[in-house]
């Protein structure tokens, strides 16, 4: 039983970081999350450039 439990605690606190970005915040990323994704035909790439641009900003 113990186990589940932690996994349910990971989930809950790597989704809690997320709410702190108000709403119209989250759409303009995944707007430029699309854009990217489009250009960059690469994910590794576009993975990259998301943890170096746009991670630091979701604390």
């Amino acid at each position: 039983m113990p186990a589940p439990a932690h996994a349910v605690a990971t989930t809950t606190s790597s989704h809690r970081r997320y709410h702190k970005i108000p709403l119209s915040l989250l759409k303009i990323i995944k707007e430029v999350l699309s854009i990217i994704f489009r250009f960059c035909k690469d994910r590794k790439k576009a993975g990259l450039y998301v943890d170096r641009h746009i991670e630091p900003y979701i604390v």
